[in-house]
């Protein structure tokens, strides 16, 4: 606001002409453009990051545009998921990807019974129909057992079985809108939280650079290097010249990675830049492609045509290139208990 009210003084100052009213609005317009909803989310954003960003002037215009290209990816990645798969109460395992992602002791109805109850908490969709991302942690291992090419049996053969594990439910809604945008806001909130941690491990990594280059110096001073340059005929042992060389070139190195630090993560203004650049890059912290298997009645992988398997097809959706986790969206309608259960618990009560 600041900034808006130097450049209007600024325009008022060179000229004695009153503006009119629709110079004033589209002035208004400009600076203001913005809508309220995208400016309270960067003022949060930048209270998670760094509150300090706010010393820099126009911090707000800046961040617009990287936070656009950060929610168009967050819309990306939920609109790659595939899905959603609609469970059938008689028979939730009739789908080959829930079979297959359920064939351990993990069972898909008290997963969903668990999410609802939780929801009661947090606060429940009205009505009975559900949507939900489906995440869990998929293992691939190698086993021995019997392959079968063509009309031959290989006995003893080395194959791949396929786990799944650590089943959880995200984004749960009445309908499959409702929970891409809940989901769009879980991406964002992790793009953001992995900012924060990254700036304050940088900015750690210069405290560590400063207190490193303190001890070298202290070393350097120890073995002579104060008098060193000076001296013509070196007098120090051969053994304390070469830790000497060491420590002058570990000296060098830290002040190497000493000053772009500071020229980078010192600063409100370093911090902003870092927070811009790490936005508009948002496919290097969150990424999603699509993986099939064709699996057998084992969970094996199987690549004879002739089998019997089944393809599933999911996202693998991968954090920073160290957390990885798969995908799918699911769809299933709760059995109402009694007549209650029909009744919007945001409606008020009966008159």
């Amino acid at each position: 606001m600041e900034e808006n009210r130097d450049m209007l003084e600024a325009a008022n100052s060179s000229t004695k002409a009153i503006p009119s009213e629709s110079i004033l609005l589209s002035i208004k317009k400009l600076f203001q453009g913005r809508p309220a909803a995208d400016r309270e989310l960067i003022e949060s954003i930048v209270e998670t990051v760094e509150p300090k960003i706010k010393r820099v002037r126009g911090y707000r215009k800046r961040l617009q545009g990287p936070l656009q290209v950060c929610q168009k990816h967050c819309k990306k990645i939920v609109a790659g998921i595939p899905g959603p798969i609609y469970l059938k109460q008689a028979d939730y395992y009739a789908d080959p990807l829930i079979n297959a992602a359920f064939a351990g002791s993990e069972k898909i109805e008290d997963l969903l019974s668990k999410s609802d109850t939780l929801s009661l908490i947090a606060g429940a969709p009205s009505g009975l129909e559900r949507v939900a991302l489906l995440t869990m942690t998929r293992t691939d291992r190698t086993i021995f057992g019997r392959g079968k090419h063509g009309d031959m049996i290989v006995g003893d053969e080395r194959l791949k079985s396929i786990t799944f594990s650590d089943h959880k439910i995200v984004g749960l809604a009445e309908n499959i809108e409702s929970s891409h945008k809940l989901l769009e806001k879980y991406i964002l909130e992790i793009i953001i939280d992995s900012a924060s941690h990254e700036l304050a491990a940088r900015r750690a990594n210069l405290g560590e650079l400063r207190q490193r280059r303190e001890k070298l110096q202290a070393m350097w001073e120890m073995f002579g290097g104060k008098n060193h340059a000076d001296t013509i005929v070196s007098l120090h042992p051969p053994d304390e010249d070469e830790n000497l060389e060491k420590v002058e070139s570990m000296l060098e190195e830290t002040e190497n990675e000493l000053s772009f630090a500071i020229k980078s993560y010192e600063t409100p203004k370093d911090w902003l830049i870092f927070l811009e650049h790490y936005l508009s890059a948002p496919e290097r912290i969150m990424a999603v492609n699509l993986v099939s298997l064709r699996l057998d009645w084992r969970n094996v992988l199987s690549e004879d045509p002739d089998e019997k398997a089944n393809t599933i097809t999911f996202a693998q959706c991968s954090i920073a290139e160290e957390v990885t986790r798969d995908a799918v969206f699911i769809a299933y309608s709760l059995e109402p208990k009694n007549q209650a259960d029909l009744v919007n618990p945001n409606s008020p009560p009966p008159a």
